[in-house]
């Protein structure tokens, strides 16, 4: 099952049923959430608690070299971020995806078209 935590697959599901007896393991192999957006759950004997995760460092060494990049109104593809970070187009794009949920970062269009712009209110965010 350590495989599953290294590859970033979702965690396996064991279902226990009775009547008749039997146990289900469900093994997925899509992956799991980003980590730097994701909810960890933690099982205690008494209860059950989400706590929030961060980004871990290198995660957050790329989005601040992604946003120091990126000039206020203009408009950036993923393939102009890949040399600068040392990444593949999949990994930049899921990069900007979640600083776009972060709301640090616009997209523009779609697919083959899509831009990256980072808004100018996030300019005055960074100098207060």
């Amino acid at each position: 099952l350590s495989v599953w935590e290294s590859e970033g697959w979702k965690k396996p599901e064991v279902q226990e049923q009775y009547n008749p007896d039997r146990t289900i393991l469900t093994l997925t192999l899509s992956k799991a959430e980003p980590e730097s957006l994701s909810t960890k759950v933690i099982d205690n004997d008494l209860s059950t608690k989400i706590v929030d995760k961060v980004a871990n460092p290198t995660t957050q060494a790329h989005y601040e070299k992604l946003l120091a990049a990126m000039e206020p109104g203009r408009e950036y593809k993923v393939n102009d971020f890949c040399d600068l970070l040392g990444l593949k187009p999949t990994r930049v794009r899921m990069l900007l995806r979640e600083l776009g949920e972060q709301g640090k970062v616009e997209a523009l269009g779609c697919n083959r078209n899509r831009t990256y712009v980072k808004p100018a209110s996030e300019l005055k965010r960074s100098h207060t």
